[in-house]
């Protein structure tokens, strides 16, 4: 058996036997035995509606934190694609887009492949870059923080749209991935972070031509 440094707790079903010298061996290490109704099952028959591959073998209720997490970076490849389609878009606007695309589906791989994400630039810029700009539209775009009314035009809608869904998928991800969860991914939340900060940055941008 071998757990992660970090781990202190095993989690295990109900139904798990554990001899007495399994109990020596994490007592051993301080680690403690939860049992739990929640715990990842193995797959073993056929798989029931309710739940789904976590990774490998290993099935959780579609309700588990990292399913949702993934349903919302799904919504999220959706949107982009869609604002990616649209027959108003500008040529450069366009090819930006494609880039989101690809950073939020690398974000998604890193994931399931358990392997960290390393944040680079992104359109050009810094993504601290982008987080400066996004705090303050001012300084940057000549404008105040927008709030999004039916006035706008719907491409810009749709960029905000598209905000909306990256803080939806950014908050996801800190329910699955905060410390104190069985899988801290902090890259994963910052990454999304500053998404979102790109995603803002150009929806302001449109705003400002």
């Amino acid at each position: 058996m071998k757990l992660p440094a970090s781990q202190r707790e095993l989690v295990v079903a109900p139904e798990t036997v554990c001899t007495p010298s399994a109990l020596d061996f994490l007592a051993a290490r301080n680690i403690t035995l939860v049992v739990s109704n929640t715990a990842p099952e193995k797959r073993g028959g056929a798989k029931p509606e309710y739940k789904t591959h976590l990774r490998g073998d290993i099935l959780v209720a579609k309700t588990h934190p990292v399913i949702a997490f993934r349903g919302e970076m799904d919504c999220l490849f959706a949107l982009i694609a869609e604002n990616i389609a649209m027959p108003s878009r500008r040529e450069q606007l366009r090819q930006e887009l494609s880039e989101l695309l690809d950073f939020a589906r690398k974000i998604l791989l890193c994931e399931v492949t358990q392997k960290p994400f390393e944040l680079s630039a992104l359109l050009g810029r810094d993504l601290d870059e982008y987080r400066k700009m996004s705090h303050n539209p001012k300084n940057f775009f000549g404008i105040d923080h927008p709030i999004p009314n039916e006035k706008m035009n719907a491409a810009a809608l749709c960029l905000n749209t598209m905000r909306a869904q990256t803080r939806r998928a950014e908050l996801a991800a800190v329910r699955a991935f905060c410390p104190g969860t069985d899988n801290v991914r902090e890259d994963i939340i910052t990454a999304l972070n500053r998404l979102s900060s790109v995603v803002y940055v150009l929806f302001c941008m449109e705003l400002a031509t």
